[in-house]
């Protein structure tokens, strides 16, 4: 082990020559912390230590809160170093999140100190105590130098290049106490700082890329949801109450939340304090605590009422991180992730379905701000994202199917669905890249969508803008561009009447959905007929703070026979008088007969759980479940079957039939979309619930 010290003004007036009698080989010394310390000792202490032979190294002391904070405090800590010869690596010194900001968001930061250090031809170390290292911060890819005072032989931890065993030392030529350190025995190898050291990639493009569960699960919960603003320099938090918020979340990552307040005696402070750029917190439907930053204010001066409008974290800050890095080729949903994030303090997390997706030709991507290269991932990808403050959940396919049924029968006033083809668009040229005498490195491209005759307009072609872009210099890639812009097919937006209610009868049959999940709908056509379908919600506005409001959600994954629903671009449901009753008295006491079970494998065969019927039954015949109800008549208007996600996660799905002759309702368990055995390879503890609504 090698003997050093760390000092700063702390320790007054130093003799290094006695320091150096006494066996001390190396010193780290504080130049700066902030943006505008630099310490009264620094020169000294650097030109002394040197003339008496020991190696000497300088160390910064972080406050910085954000990517851009960190990139100035590193600017300003190699300023002030540059001129002085130093032996070994400049030191992060970071111990605190002064910014509350969360260890993903500081870990970036730290990166983004550092990257801008090696990026200027210096080698770097990060130091930083025992809990600090294990719980605040990602200290991986950089040379550990770790605070840890005990009596043992070493720190205890693997990975260590500097250990400050105690802030208690005693040396010669120094009053008081000081920091000692112990440095491997290959700690002075290789210690020329004069030329840029190679480094592995994750150091030039972080890998972002954390662990954490990906289990989407939204249930239902005592309601204690809060929303307070945040003031954005000091921190202050004030409650906000009386207020009527909404969230619009997408399937894109995209949050944003609105409210009107009124000034009144009782809020004067936390109205005062809706300004811009200060802090929205507010409990979500799934995660708490989300961060919604300020940017549009509506006064009325008069009325003395604001209407706040304010964006996630999630678009507020990626808009504003520029990337200056591009690559080019076959890049995996990893690579384009790691760029795109690059100093926006944003870590994510790859559901198991998304690190199946495949690699995509790209062609210098980069050099745009992140909220742009995060949109063009989405779309490259056909990723769907979920944001919880800084960091990202990337599905292939978010949500479950979720037993749920939206039936205008009970629960669902009207429907409203709209088409629009004024988007569609059927064709596109492509223009790349032009050579120094603007000639076009490949010829332009003009891209026609297979079915574009199914879409013409009047007989004619619906062109989208060209794409005119400098970055692809290869045909290929510019078709790919011009294959995501193309669109022909109509817009639809439905808007559905939906009445929230609690009873506890469905309790454990009917589940919370939220976006990306998919749930079941029965509705009465305007022509006498009957729609039934699955949808997928793609994106929902809801008020967080109450929840049995009335949610707006928009659906996709209609089949062509939606149309069939539309009558002049708007539809009113039949009511029937057996089904709906006033809304204010509770549509629920009136839904029609239900048979609601839950089927249970344990092991060797399947059970009835639990059941509203006294006399059902469950019983294997050939490749089915049979159901027996005991007498009640299945004439169904609908019925909904849900696998659990022991099952769903083993491959399985179902599928149904009832037979009015027995009153019987036949499930079929199918795996890789065939029919198999119900108790063959089936995992312990599955479940199956059935939901179906009577004639």
């Amino acid at each position: 082990m090698i003997k050093g010290i760390d000092v700063s003004h702390w320790q007054g007036s130093i003799n290094w020559g006695l320091v150096a009698a006494d066996g001390v080989k190396f010193a780290f010394i504080k130049a700066t912390q902030g943006t505008t310390y630099i310490d009264s000792t620094f020169k000294t202490n650097i030109s002394n230590a040197k003339k008496n032979g020991l190696k000497v190294g300088a160390y910064h002391f972080a406050n910085f809160k954000s990517n851009s904070e960190a990139l100035a405090e590193a600017k300003f800590f190699l300023n002030t170093v540059k001129d002085f010869e130093m032996d070994l690596p400049l030191v992060l010194d970071i111990e605190t999140d002064s910014g509350n900001i969360g260890k993903s968001a500081l870990t970036a930061a730290a990166r983004t100190f550092l990257e801008y250090l090696i990026s200027q031809g210096r080698k770097v170390m990060i130091y930083t105590y025992l809990s600090f290292y294990k719980n605040s911060i990602d200290a991986s890819g950089y040379p550990l130098w770790i605070a840890r005072y005990t009596t043992a032989s070493d720190p205890d931890i693997t990975g260590w290049t500097v250990w400050q065993y105690t802030q208690e030392g005693k040396v010669n030529g120094i009053t008081g106490n000081v920091d000692v350190n112990r440095a491997i025995d290959s700690f002075f190898d290789n210690l020329d700082t004069s030329t840029p050291t190679p480094e592995p990639p994750i150091l030039d493009t972080p890998n972002l890329e954390v662990t954490g569960d990906t289990t989407y699960e939204v249930v239902k919960d005592v309601f204690l949801n809060q929303i307070f603003v945040e003031n954005k320099t000091t921190g202050e938090r004030v409650e906000i109450v009386d207020v009527v918020p909404t969230i619009s979340d997408g399937l894109n990552g995209k949050k944003e939340l609105s409210f009107t307040i009124s000034r009144t005696e009782e809020n004067q402070v936390e109205y005062d304090m809706l300004v811009n750029d200060n802090i929205i917190v507010i409990d979500e439907k799934r995660f708490k605590a989300q961060r919604y930053f300020i940017l549009d204010i509506d006064s009325d001066n008069i009325a003395f009422t604001k209407t706040i409008t304010a964006s996630h974290t999630y678009v507020a800050r990626l808009v504003n991180n520029m990337v200056n890095t591009s690559k080019t080729g076959t890049l995996k949903l990893t690579e384009v992730l790691d760029i795109a994030l690059k100093g926006s303090g944003f870590s994510y997390v790859l559901d198991a379905s998304a690190k199946t997706i495949e690699a995509v030709e790209q062609e210098n991507f980069g050099e745009q701000n992140s909220q742009t290269l995060m949109d063009e991932i989405v779309e490259d990808y056909k990723i769907e994202l979920d944001v919880d403050n800084t960091k990202i959940y990337v599905y292939k396919q978010m949500g479950k199917k979720v037993n749920y049924l939206l039936d205008t029968r009970y629960n669902v006033a009207g429907l409203q669905i709209s088409s629009s083809t004024r988007n569609s668009t059927t064709r596109a040229w492509g223009y790349g890249k032009q050579d120094d005498k603007g000639k076009y490195l490949f010829d332009p491209v003009l891209y026609v969508h297979p079915e574009e005759k199914n879409y013409l307009l009047d007989g004619f072609p619906r062109y989208a803008d060209d794409i005119r872009d400098d970055r692809f210099t290869k045909e290929s890639s510019i078709k790919t561009a011009l294959e995501n812009l193309v669109n022909p097919y109509p817009e639809v937006t439905v808007n559905v009447d939906l009445a929230i209610f609690y009873d506890p009868r469905l309790e454990g049959f009917e589940e919370v959905f939220f976006k990306g999940d998919t749930i079941s709908m029965i509705a009465d056509t305007g022509g006498g007929g009957t729609y039934q379908d699955e949808l997928s919600i793609i994106d929902i506005k809801y008020n967080p703070l109450d929840q049995y409001s009335k949610p707006e959600l928009n659906f996709s994954n209609f089949r062509k026979d939606i149309y069939d629903m539309q009558v002049d671009d708007k539809i009113q449901i039949k009511r029937q008088s057996k089904y709906i009753r006033n809304t204010s008295s509770g549509i629920r006491n009136s839904l029609p007969q239900q048979i609601m079970l839950i089927l249970r494998f344990d092991g060797t065969k399947w059970t009835i759980k639990s059941s509203n019927l006294s006399s059902a039954s469950v019983s294997v015949q050939g490749d089915a479940l049979f159901v027996l109800t005991g007498g009640v008549s299945v004439n169904t208007i609908s019925i909904v079957i849900n696998e659990d996600i022991l099952l769903k996660g083993n491959g399985f799905d179902t599928g149904t039939d009832y037979e009015t002759a027995d009153n019987a309702i036949k499930i079929n368990l199918l795996k890789d979309r065939v029919i198999v055995t119900p108790e063959t390879n089936i995992p312990t503890g599955a479940q199956i619930t059935v939901s179906a609504y009577l004639q």
